[in-house]
């Protein structure tokens, strides 16, 4: 170590190169846009936020017992889909019953219903 010393200070011109010149740190890559993993894992954040993030749920449900209102909320959907297409489907047909009861089928002409003249 003494005799590095020595030699530094007889050279003065040269200086050692500082640390701080290196080449920058590297910047991270520019980010992308949206793709389908993000998309699903946005989603899934969303649904957490909305269905558990404010239950407190493991302080008194100590039998992990299924939530009621959840599971209704999940179901109502389909139901609901499915009793809008049937109410759709018999509306139609009996808009159908309608339209042949107003409209009834071309057929020949019906005589009169009345009896005919009495011969004397």
């Amino acid at each position: 170590d003494k005799k590095d010393k020595g030699k530094d200070k007889g050279k003065k011109g040269k200086k050692k190169k500082a640390p701080a010149e290196e080449a920058p740190p590297k910047e991270p890559p520019p980010l992308q846009g949206p793709s389908e993993i993000t998309g699903t894992m946005y989603g899934n954040i969303l649904n957490y936020q909305a269905d558990w993030e404010d239950k407190e749920d493991w302080k008194y449900n100590f039998a992990q017992k299924h939530d009621v209102e959840l599971a209704k909320k999940k179901i109502r959907v389909d139901v609901e889909a499915e009793l809008k297409d049937a109410v759709d489907e018999m509306l139609k047909q009996n808009l159908a019953k309608i339209k042949a009861q107003l409209n009834p089928a071309k057929g020949g002409k019906k005589g009169k219903g009345g009896k005919g003249k009495k011969k004397k």
